[in-house]
């Protein structure tokens, strides 16, 4: 948190002490706005994880299409870059599984943020899901930086950031994939990354298939797996 405050603080002072051009008016506000949303996010990220630990809220599992979630979450991101192109690759029957529609739709936006952000030079990201067994397994794609392997297995603790040059240019939280990871243990599933440095990350979460309940019915339950 002190990272956005402190560059918030900076350049309003800047402006507070000094004689401001509009055009530096302008540029400066923006950076403070930037910071803002920054902060903002942070907070949210920190406080949502914090209510999961804590089991401090109630969840409606249901049953959901999740080709139906693919797309949705496809659409929300599909104009925020002209580099990058999403496409879903989901089975054309119906894949449904039982869980809380907005914590299962936080999961998916959390992965194609990261995956949008990871790829500056664009590229296609795929969204995708599959039957496999008794499991619904859903997956982000896409053509970006990459993970070192020494950080594959500390990707989902919360606050660590990959530390390197390129990522070093974005403005993550080190909370996205910590929460992720939370939610998708809250649903008795299990999360995984599949990375080469320098060609791209493969980010599946695998989901117990509903068991038959007709569509539409939910449960309002505290949780306390």
């Amino acid at each position: 948190m002190r990272t956005p405050l402190t560059a918030m603080l900076g350049y309003i002072e800047l402006i507070l002490e000094n004689e401001v051009v509009k055009a530096q008016m302008r540029e400066y506000l923006g950076i403070v706005h930037v910071e803002t949303k920054r902060l903002k996010g942070l907070v949210n990220n920190f406080l949502d994880m914090q209510r999961l630990k804590n089991k401090q809220r109630y969840y409606c599992f249901e049953a959901l299409e999740v080709r139906q979630l693919l797309e949705e979450a496809a659409t929300l991101f599909a104009a925020a870059s002209k580099k990058h192109r999403i496409r879903v690759a989901a089975a054309s029957d119906l894949l449904i599984v039982t869980g809380d529609e907005k914590c299962l739709r936080q999961v998916l936006i959390n992965l194609l943020s990261n995956a949008l952000k990871y790829s500056p030079c664009g590229g296609e990201i795929e969204i995708g899901a599959r039957q496999e067994g008794s499991q619904v397994t859903i997956w982000v794609k896409d053509e970006g930086t990459g993970i070192p392997a020494e950080a594959l297995d500390k990707i989902f603790d919360r606050f660590y950031r990959v530390d390197n040059t390129d990522h070093r240019t974005t403005n993550g939280t080190g909370l996205g994939l910590a929460l992720v990871q939370e939610i998708v243990s809250l649903h008795r599933g299990k999360v995984r990354v599949e990375s080469l440095f320098g060609a791209g990350s493969t980010f599946f979460v695998s989901l117990p298939k509903d068991q038959g309940e007709p569509l539409g019915r939910s449960r309002n339950l505290q949780v306390s797996w």
